[in-house]
């Protein structure tokens, strides 16, 4: 290929460089996988009837069912024995976070307290009420690390769980509050709540990746 001013052959890796950082924006869904429907449904039906954050007295059905269809479910990938890597983690003990969680599929290690005592946890355990407990009572949107486990959660194998930041529920919150009642309020904090769960956060690591 030659640049068409200096009429100078163009290196191949500026290129490839180039298209690296292209597809960085133009294709960010590579790694993305649908759900199904069967999923979705078992996920709602468990949110609204175990979780009280997410019972119809604190969020709207089709709230909860919008809620859903976000980026809000992540995938890891872990060892299948203890011994992996301090860095092979969903959650760090000490480390504040502002996601609540909810393993869908798969196995995870639970390593509690300084004495390393660990558990295995399977599907639809919960952790991080913490980051929701107090939501449904603020009025403005909520400061970020909201919650400071207790514990270390790695992954065993592939596991497939729901992540919801603070600021996404407080949004969905929000508009359940309004309702028919207030349609134009309750438009604009469903944008936030997609806002909220759209924009990257810098505490996701490598080797989560978002599912659709």
């Amino acid at each position: 290929v030659t640049d068409n001013r200096s009429k100078q052959k163009r290196l191949k890796k500026a290129r490839y460089t180039k298209e690296k950082e292209v597809k960085m924006f133009m294709d960010p869904g590579d790694k993305k996988v649908e759900i199904s429907p069967q999923i979705s449904l078992a996920v709602f039906q468990f949110l609204s009837s175990s979780v009280e954050e997410f019972s119809p007295t604190n969020m709207r059905t089709e709230v909860l069912k919008k809620l859903l269809t976000l980026d809000v479910f992540r995938t890891a990938r872990g060892g299948m024995t203890q011994g992996d890597s301090s860095d092979d983690y969903i959650v760090k003990r000490n480390v504040g976070y502002d996601f609540f969680l909810l393993i869908i599929e798969g196995k995870v290690d639970v390593e509690i307290g300084t004495e390393g005592y660990v558990f295995e946890s399977g599907p639809f355990t919960c952790f991080g009420k913490a980051a929701l407990a107090t939501l449904n009572d603020i009025t403005t949107m909520p400061k970020a690390k909201t919650w400071i486990p207790d514990c270390t959660i790695r992954p065993k194998g592939e596991v497939f769980y729901f992540k919801l930041r603070s600021a996404t529920y407080w949004a969905a919150v929000q508009a359940s509050k309004r309702g028919s009642a207030e349609p134009d309020e309750m438009q604009k904090h469903i944008q936030i709540m997609i806002d909220e769960q759209t924009i990257p956060a810098v505490e996701e690591k490598p080797h989560e990746n978002n599912v659709v």
